[in-house]
């Protein structure tokens, strides 16, 4: 299973009300919002787990089920932190809150998929930083109305 079919298929358990396009735009879009932040995805991992997020963390890279996250108790980990949910908000197209309606369905498998044995996963890192972007154009150009 690729990583975004395994990514997507964590946000699915939860009622999103986002098509599998829309889906997948949201998981580039956070996976662009990620590589930005200081640090990259262990920065923002670290900068969640010591903002208080720690125990739900763990079930995210830990064996078994990921605890879901509250996408109020996210922003406010988020803002205490300095983690910019604006830039987020913008790459997706919505408001702060609706990107933390995202975040909340599509970073705990981001993080479960990077954290294999408990640790970040540099080889899983890499292939996160090399999704295919033309790939990612043409499905935001798509729901969008920007044929080509």
């Amino acid at each position: 299973m690729g990583l975004l079919d395994s990514i997507l298929g964590g946000g699915s358990s939860q009622n999103s009300g986002l098509g599998n396009a829309a889906k997948m735009a949201a998981v580039a879009a956070i996976f662009q919002w990620v590589n930005s932040q200081p640090g990259g995805l262990p920065g923002v991992i670290e900068r969640l787990r010591t903002g208080g997020l720690g125990s739900i963390l763990g079930s995210w890279t830990g064996q078994g089920a990921n605890e879901p996250v509250e996408p109020q108790h996210l922003g406010q980990v988020a803002q205490e932190s300095g983690l910019d949910i604006s830039s987020l908000a913008s790459l997706l197209g919505t408001d702060q809150q609706g990107a933390l309606n995202q975040l909340s369905q599509f970073l705990p498998g981001l993080v479960d998929r990077v954290t294999p044995q408990g640790e970040v996963d540099e080889s899983q890192v890499q292939e996160l930083n090399n999704v295919d972007t033309s790939q990612i154009s043409n499905l935001f150009d798509g729901i969008f109305g920007n044929k080509k």
